[in-house]
């Protein structure tokens, strides 16, 4: 039926793990998924590279356990999906906590995309690479993943993990296109002739999954490589239109 019974603990990353034989996965991927846990997750209602196709993690949950205030353990949602009534499985979900303290939840699994095209573009300046985000979603493509890294994450990730980019690169920009034969295909396609059209420096575009995961070190390792450069980090999510982020 496309859905796990998952434990408060269990991390992230191993949900996924044990569903690929499957042909299937839990697809919430925050940053830091090889450490956060589904409870977690659930309490922040976490994000990650790939919400832009296929939302935070609230659309993923279908049932929760969990101990209230009083100490009384109550199951909210069902197996099914959404019904009539209060939602009140979505108000539990990104509370943080202040509902309830989850110990297990019913989750929906994904099918795995039969086709992944992974980009990294590189630009010589913020405002080309953000141009360059409006455009694709303006030529019709909503990508698995489209994250920006600009010069102080690159910086970093220079130091930390000897990742090099095109001289006069102010911005990299990671693109992944997923869905059936062809599909995937077609999409990055649209997206490489966006990029040409707006001054990309270079383009790596992953030939397996090898490169495919190198390519993705940029993002998933780039909170991390600032550990180099300073003690602590605050990061904030703030929430622009499309047409204001260049």
């Amino acid at each position: 039926n496309r859905q796990a019974r998952v434990q408060a603990g269990i991390v992230n990353s191993k949900v996924t793990k044990a569903s690929a034989p499957f042909g299937l996965h839990f697809a919430p991927d925050p940053g830091s998924q090889s450490v956060s846990t589904i409870g977690g997750n659930i309490a922040e209602n976490a994000g990650g590279p790939h919400t832009l196709k296929y939302g935070v993690t609230s659309p993923h949950i279908l049932q929760v356990e969990m101990v209230d205030a009083a100490g009384e353990v109550v199951r909210l949602g069902n197996k099914v999906g959404p019904g009539p009534g209060y939602d009140l499985l979505g108000l539990v979900v990104g509370s943080e906590g202040t509902m309830g303290i989850v110990t297990e939840a019913w989750v929906k699994l994904t099918p795995l995309p039969v086709e992944v095209r992974t980009a990294l573009a590189a630009f010589p300046t913020v405002r080309q690479s953000t141009e360059t985000v409006a455009a694709i979603i303006a030529a019709g493509v909503i990508p698995a993943a489209l994250e920006l890294m600009d010069a102080n994450i690159l910086v970093a990730l220079r130091l930390a993990f000897g990742l090099e980019a095109p001289e006069g690169t102010a911005a990299l920009l990671l693109v992944e296109c997923d869905g059936d034969p062809g599909e995937a295909e077609a999409e990055m396609q649209k997206v490489l002739d966006v990029c040409v059209q707006h001054g990309a420096l270079k383009i790596d575009l992953a030939a397996d999954e090898a490169e495919r995961a190198k390519l993705w070190t940029a993002r998933k390792k780039g909170v991390g490589a600032m550990g180099r450069l300073a003690p602590s980090i605050v990061t904030h999510d703030g929430v622009i239109p499309r047409s204001k982020l260049p």
